[in-house]
């Protein structure tokens, strides 16, 4: 038995619109099998139940944060209870599955329990397709939260794992058309910087450091590390954001500044943490200078960073993205260029490593969304 399950979040939906085309259900319909959507059960996804009932699709409202329970709940609401019974897995937020590739993942399974997609394809044009009963082994084995709210990792190493290589590249109008629809860009680049932002809090020997995040948006990172005892600021260009900022938590100080030219004193900070901000900005090598002369000498720089994807565009999807990069060592080279010692795929945290993959930090060779990587301020200019 095969059941199509779509992790789904009010946070996915763009405003008001709910036609099933701007989402994955609407390519998903061509799959003759069951729709159903599995929904945190939070008052703010009720919502969710009227447009899952006006697609025609089932719902399951299970746990916040524990995927994996969710998603084995739902099939078994679904009807599923084999352990080969297959899952196709998907988020709502993803409007360009290419239903070909989708059809070549669904004819792997189960004779695979997890069938996944190449390191250097972006898999929000594909899907998760999983067996029930390779689910059941995760939710026996991953005690970790983190894990059990990302078990795709734990699955690729231990159930039996087959890559879909078989995968499309496309042409410079499928690209354009795709950017231009602003339909996959900016709704979620797959980095999820705020769990990043909890596991430096938890991790970082922040040595008695005055800290800037630099480019903090809203807010809600810099507020972390404040609530782990982190002497931090935060700044972003944008007025509204640092108003936003300063009502959600006004025990912070947040300030309006351009990451390209800060104006605080000459080594103001021990750590700077720019995440998610370097494809962002005009002048990258005004930025990291600018950064630079607010670190103090050997001061050290936090950055994270995300990976272009080769396939199937080649192209960074996230509109607002004006560069992503082929490689980590690709970013390293930049920091070192711009008077950083990078401390590329060795890391002082207590990580596994320098890469992101599915939401999680992984060995540098593992990466696939990003690289988070540590750079010292040299003593001489670049």
């Amino acid at each position: 038995m095969l059941v199509t399950i779509i992790q789904a979040h009010h946070t996915d939906l763009l405003g008001r619109d709910v036609n099933p085309h701007h989402y994955s259900v609407g390519s998903l319909r061509s799959v003759p099998q069951p729709i159903w959507m599995a929904v945190a059960d939070v008052c703010e996804n009720y919502k969710l139940v009227d447009i899952a009932d006006r697609w025609g699709v089932g719902i399951y409202l299970g746990a916040e944060h524990d995927v994996l329970k969710r998603l084995i709940c739902c099939a078994i609401a679904a009807g599923l209870r084999a352990d080969d019974d297959v899952i196709v897995r998907v988020l709502l937020n993803r409007p360009w599955l290419d239903m070909a590739l989708v059809w070549r993942q669904i004819s792997m399974a189960p004779a695979a329990e997890f069938v996944t997609l190449p390191r250097d394809f972006d898999i929000n044009f594909g899907v998760d397709v999983v067996t029930l009963g390779a689910l059941r082994r995760a939710d026996a084995a991953i005690t970790d939260a983190a894990e059990r709210f990302r078990p795709w990792l734990w699955l690729e190493r231990n159930a039996r794992t087959v890559c879909c290589e078989d995968v499309p590249t496309y042409s410079e109008e499928v690209v354009a058309k795709i950017r231009a629809s602003q339909l996959h860009g900016d709704r979620d680049n797959g980095t999820c910087p705020r769990w990043l932002y909890d596991r430096l809090a938890r991790t970082v020997n922040w040595r008695e450091d005055r800290v800037l995040d630099c480019a903090c948006g809203v807010g809600v990172g810099t507020a972390i590390l404040s609530a782990a005892g982190v002497n931090v600021r935060g700044c972003d260009i944008d007025r509204a954001a640092v108003r936003q900022a300063r009502k959600a938590h006004p025990r912070v100080t947040y300030d309006v500044q351009n990451a390209q030219a800060l104006d605080y004193p000459d080594g103001e900070f021990g750590t700077v943490v720019c995440l998610d901000t370097i494809e962002h900005v005009d002048d990258v090598a005004a930025s990291l200078a600018s950064i630079r002369r607010v670190l103090r000498p050997c001061g050290r720089l936090i950055v994270e960073v995300p990976l272009l994807r080769r396939r199937p565009i080649g192209v960074p999807v996230v509109s607002s993205h004006l560069r992503e990069y082929e490689s980590g060592d690709a970013v390293a080279d930049l920091l070192r260029a711009n008077g950083f010692r990078p401390e590329w795929g060795r890391g002082p945290v207590g990580m596994l490593g320098h890469g992101v993959a599915r939401g999680l930090l992984v060995p540098a060779d593992e990466a696939r969304e990003a690289v988070v990587i540590f750079a010292q301020r040299t003593p001489e200019a670049p």
